[in-house]
């Protein structure tokens, strides 16, 4: 019926031999599993497993198919993804404005923000790709500088193009990827009617340390509007609503690496995990921004980042 498959890599808990952490390079999705159910899989059990088990162990392709070739599937998927695009992905930088002067930051910002004229021209070169390539989705990420200084550009952006995407059926979507320092519940709302549903925020840190890296341009630390933000948005009527996606993302060089797990302990206290993702990123040079001389190598990172992940199960 099924079997593990071939592209995985495991990692036993450390003093604690009743679960492992399983991760997928198939699709990168990450099943903390008990042994009882690795038993299980490996003593072909399957009426003892339940079928939301199951459903979730084939849909990360822990397990496979027992008969399936998972390298001649890899490769098939590879060949033919182009045949399967049916998604128009824009990232649109609305204003090079931003209140943070973060030292790894690869930007120059400047108080400018999108004209009329180039908006009128971004959404008409929109539409013509969409109907010259016949996409059926449009995803729009806002990115800066600070997209939220220019949310006044993003809600007229939604509003001039969705009875284009309804007329021509194109389903629209969009995230942004936001410092968190305008995400107050008024600005959620706004954000939610203009169906921006994905939302990222960085916090680096337990408060000293974030306070030392995410400073605004007057030297001022930003940790705690950050949390108060997400604490107000995350416990709204609104959220509960609409449950959108929200990720914390967390920088990481040699520098903040040893105070991550304070910030999973923090974040946990204040019943935040429940609620939102957690993504550990390392930071790289662009920009001439010099972050190779504090960084991790590739390897480096991968492994503090798998005990990481394991912090972040033991927490829920």
């Amino acid at each position: 019926m099924f079997t593990f498959s071939k592209y995985l890599v495991t990692q036993e808990l450390p003093n604690d031999n009743s679960k492992t952490l399983f991760y997928s390079t198939r699709t990168g999705e990450i099943v903390l599993m008990p042994s009882n159910i690795i038993e299980k899989i490996n003593q072909k059990k399957w009426g003892e497993i339940s079928f939301e088990e199951l459903k979730q162990l084939t849909r990360c392709e822990i397990i496979v198919p027992v008969d399936e070739n998972e390298l001649e599937t890899i490769l098939s998927f590879d060949a033919h993804s182009e045949d399967f695009k049916d998604a128009l992905g824009v990232t649109i930088q609305p204003t090079a404005n931003c209140q943070l002067g973060c030292h790894y930051c690869g930007q120059e910002h400047t108080d400018k923000k999108m004209s009329d004229e180039v908006v009128k021209k971004t959404i008409l070169r929109i539409k013509d790709i969409l109907i010259k390539e016949k996409y059926s989705k449009l995803n729009i990420t806002w990115y800066g500088g600070e997209p939220l200084l220019a949310l006044s550009l993003i809600e007229r952006f939604y509003k001039d193009i969705l009875d284009f995407c309804l007329k021509h059926h194109i389903e629209y979507n969009s995230d942004i990827i936001t410092n968190g320092l305008l995400l107050k519940p008024e600005y959620f709302e706004k954000l939610i009617k203009a169906n921006v549903t994905h939302i990222q925020v960085t916090i680096d840190g337990p408060k000293e340390t974030h306070d030392k890296r995410r400073i605004t341009k007057g030297g001022k630390g930003t940790f705690d509007i950050i949390v108060s933000n997400l604490q107000k948005v995350i416990h709204s009527d609104l959220f509960e609503r609409y449950n959108p996606s929200i990720l914390l993302r967390v920088n990481i060089d040699s520098t903040n690496a040893e105070e991550v797990p304070n910030l999973i302990e923090f974040l946990k206290q204040k019943n935040i995990f429940d609620k939102v993702k957690v993504q550990f990123a390392p930071i790289v040079e662009w920009g001439d921004n010099k972050a190779d001389k504090v960084s991790f190598t590739k390897e480096e990172f991968a492994e503090k980042e798998i005990d990481w992940f394991i912090m972040l199960y033991q927490s829920n």
